[in-house]
């Protein structure tokens, strides 16, 4: 499963890519286990991964603290957008905003 990257505004919203190893069988009612999805989407992240640039900082943006976040990656485009002075976030949470470090100074 992934989101569609989108921009509103000045704002270009994160997008989450991921995997399940499980799903509902509606016919037996049962939560059935998928292992192999999660060995697939490994092999995918892998070469994916390789787009972006580790860690991502983020904001809070009524608070002012900062915090670094190795699992959180950017690419170069969205590194290129804030250069460009334009913003980071993610949908639904006001109130934090992502930073890029190599655009940060000190």
């Amino acid at each position: 499963m992934a989101d569609v990257p989108n921009i509103e505004d000045e704002k270009l919203f994160a997008i989450q890519v991921g995997a399940r190893g499980d799903w509902f069988d509606k016919a037996t009612g049962m939560v059935c286990e998928n292992n192999e999805a999660l060995k697939q989407f490994g092999r995918v992240w892998k070469k994916f991964a390789q787009r972006l640039r580790f860690p991502t900082r983020a904001r809070n943006m009524t608070t002012e603290a900062e915090s670094s976040y190795a699992s959180i990656g950017y690419s170069a485009g969205a590194a290129d957008w804030f250069r460009h002075g334009n913003r980071l976030r993610q949908r639904g949470v006001e109130n934090i905003e992502f930073l890029i470090p190599e655009t940060m100074s000190g």
